[in-house]
């Protein structure tokens, strides 16, 4: 095995040395604390892609909590700015779906409080006319035929 170990993008390698330190300290019984991040960042907000991406008139929402990397527009977009991708919705003849962690986004209710208004066929044609990512459902197929 290569002397170093790729573990992420940013270039950055586990060595021998630290190997053998971590497996020191676990046969030895000995506290790991120097090795353990205490603050672990999580996902972290873009603001320059959110600047980037956002189209004249369109308006966004930043989710809260856990979700706070995410933005909702008022085009029915769910945005992740860490990852800096759309999430795909699933159309259905009345909504749109999104799920997160297993968690769904009340996209109806996001209008709503938002004071947006909410035309499932415009953001569908939207959807559509720039080519943005759409789940490739039963109801989307027959939605598609119909506009």
């Amino acid at each position: 095995m290569d002397k170093k170990a790729l573990i992420n993008k940013s270039n950055l390698y586990v060595t021998d040395d630290y190997v053998d330190d971590i497996n020191h300290i676990l046969n030895n019984n000995l506290s790991l604390s120097k090795y353990i991040d205490d603050n672990p960042v999580g996902p972290q907000y873009n603001q320059r892609f959110v600047d980037k991406i956002i189209q004249k008139n369109e308006k966004y929402i930043r989710l809260e909590g856990e979700m706070d990397h995410l933005i909702f527009t008022s085009y029915g977009r769910l945005i992740n700015t860490t990852r800096e991708s759309y999430i795909k919705p699933g159309f259905t003849p009345h909504t749109i779906l999104y799920y997160v962690n297993g968690i769904k986004i009340d996209v109806k209710g996001i209008f709503k409080e938002q004071g947006w208004d909410f035309n499932h066929k415009k953001i569908l044609k939207r959807f559509l006319n720039n080519m943005w990512p759409i789940q490739n459902n039963v109801y989307f197929k027959k939605l598609k035929k119909l506009i």
